[in-house]
């Protein structure tokens, strides 16, 4: 595949998505991190707090600034159960009211598809897959999918029963990945993290090899 390697990570919440991103960068490697709840969380953040000042533009798009000041103001709260419930719902009910169970999925790639042709990026990661359309979609785009798991059982304190028993987190289990990896630990999946890498350009490299299914 010409361009970045393309990667899409499946995990429950505190599972280390975006510690993978993390990894990668303090390597060196030239990644760009995408996910399909930015949008979602730029929406609800826009409706629940003012507008960051001077953060539209003239034809009603946000700012790079305004996107990533709202999206922060999410994360930073993203441990109460009620905004995550609030979240669900929303992402939910937008999808309902246009008939697209992939509307959130060809937001994000509104992002990603200047990237995917990159001569510069080494690597494509959307950090947050987690129902079966999305996965259908980073399919067809070439994303490699990865589930990531951790040994010591934590759940991230926004976990409430009803928030488990919502789809997103109940439907990730029924995704097909390509790989899987265990975290184990801050040492441990760092190196796990970039054998993974090298193994995924390996793939890449050989010509007309698919990927296989297999634990890393």
């Amino acid at each position: 595949m010409s361009g970045p390697l393309r990667i899409a990570l499946v995990g429950k919440a505190g599972a280390g998505k975006d510690y993978f991103v993390k990894v990668l960068r303090r390597q060196r490697v030239h990644v760009r991190r995408f996910a399909y709840a930015d949008a979602l969380k730029c929406d609800v953040a826009a409706m629940l707090r003012p507008m960051p000042t001077r953060g539209v533009l003239d034809d009603g798009r946000l700012t790079q600034g305004a996107y990533r000041e709202l999206i922060g103001w999410v994360d930073a709260r993203k441990h109460l159960p009620w905004l995550r419930a609030l979240l669900q719902a929303y992402g939910e009910a937008a999808k309902a009211a246009r008939g697209d169970e992939e509307y959130w999925a060809n937001r994000c790639r509104q992002d990603y598809e200047p990237c995917l042709s990159s001569r510069v990026l080494d690597a494509i990661v959307i950090t947050d897959l987690r129902v079966l359309p999305e996965a259908a979609h980073a399919r067809r785009d070439g994303f490699a999918i990865v589930r990531i798991t951790r040994k010591d059982g934590y759940e991230h304190p926004s976990m409430t029963a009803e928030a488990k028993a919502h789809r997103s987190e109940v439907e990730q289990d029924q995704i097909a990945v390509d790989y899987e990896i265990v975290n184990g630990g801050t040492a441990q999946f760092d190196r796990v993290v970039m054998t993974l890498l090298e193994i995924m350009r390996e793939q890449d490299a050989s010509a007309g090899e698919p990927m296989m299914t297999g634990d890393t």
